[in-house]
């Protein structure tokens, strides 16, 4: 069984706690998040301070608001697809 988490964010860095409890308590296999709003200083390291997820995220560039994430459990096997 798969479990995935689809969440609406709007600044995580505001929300980072709420972030740490849907990964490390839930344990999502599979987490989408949207309006992220994250800039070069954020690292995947304050996103998953605990390296339990593979972090994939596409920020809006020129703008402080939008973008995308996506975590995928380490344990999961996939094969990532490059951007175009």
């Amino acid at each position: 069984m798969c479990l995935l988490a689809i969440i609406l964010m709007h600044s995580v860095v505001n929300k980072i706690s709420e972030l740490y409890d849907i990964l490390y308590n839930f344990a999502p296999d599979y987490v989408l998040v949207s309006e992220l709003w994250l800039h070069d200083d954020i690292c995947d390291g304050i996103l998953d301070p605990k390296s339990a997820y593979n972090i994939f995220h596409k920020d809006r560039v020129g703008c402080r608001r939008g973008g995308v994430c996506a975590f995928v459990k380490k344990i999961i096997c996939f094969t990532g697809v490059p951007p175009r």
